[in-house]
């Protein structure tokens, strides 16, 4: 079990992390009352959160290669399953028609690099934890998702606590948004805390924790990357990996 309270990863300390928490670019290990989480069925549950740094990169022409995107995107696929966000005719709703990954731009490949890197800070710190994370047979699912004003990304979970053991990474990377936070919680949900959405960084967060986004009040789109990744073919589903929209993920 990793234990960071009062502990150092890099450069960055941390002690006991409240709701109300100060993060740091790094891995951040949550705390409620300075205590490790535990789940009203008894469960202990790993709660931790991965802020990378600001990435400087060209926001307008990104976004609005990403909203031109998002037109070409709608109109060769029709509207699927939205993995409980609550919103069923968006780019969200058609995320398992296409990977973020395979749109090869120079505005998106540095994009790609930066989630690249810090899938493998991650990956490096939890194993210098004994946590022995392969990264020989890593899949990525990944795709964009498109705000307006008046929308939010209801709570959901990439995958539930019954399947704990087959979880692994989720991400977002933001693009653009303008007051918003994503809201993460317990797995009983009777605890949250927010991370303020910056355009350039990303979060890396257990897959298995349920969160949503603020209300997008703002006229300006929120854009968002988003992704899940799994350390065992066998974990990723069959038929995204028969369609290409689940790829293996080069980290070297």
């Amino acid at each position: 079990e990793i234990i960071l309270s009062s502990k150092c990863l890099g450069s960055s300390c941390i002690s006991s992390l409240v709701v109300d928490m100060i993060d740091y670019v790094g891995l951040n290990k949550v705390y409620i009352d300075g205590k490790d989480i535990k789940s009203t069925m008894g469960i202990d549950i790993d709660y931790w959160f991965w802020k990378s740094d600001v990435l400087d990169f060209d926001k307008k022409a990104t976004v609005d290669f990403l909203l031109e995107k998002e037109k070409e995107i709608i109109e060769s696929y029709p509207p699927g399953e939205d993995g409980g966000t609550d919103l069923p005719d968006s780019l969200t709703s058609r995320y398992s028609n296409y990977n973020f990954f395979k749109i090869d731009d120079p505005l998106t490949n540095k994009i790609q690099d930066h989630i690249k890197d810090n899938i493998k800070q991650c990956i490096t710190t939890f194993n210098g934890f004994n946590k022995n994370i392969p990264t020989d047979d890593l899949w990525l699912l990944c795709w964009y998702n498109v705000l307006r004003k008046g929308e939010k990304i209801n709570i959901h979970a990439h995958r539930f606590i019954n399947e704990l053991e087959k979880s692994f990474m989720s991400g977002h990377f933001t693009v653009q948004a303008e007051n918003t936070n994503t809201n993460y919680l317990t797995i009983c949900k009777s605890s949250n805390w927010a991370v303020k959405n910056i355009p350039g960084q990303l979060i890396i967060f257990p897959t298995y924790v349920p969160h949503y986004t603020d209300i997008t009040n703002s006229e300006e789109t929120r854009i968002s990357i988003a992704f899940d990744l799994y350390d065992n073919k066998q974990l990723a589903n069959e038929n995204f990996i028969e369609k290409g929209n689940c790829i293996k993920l080069q980290l070297d």
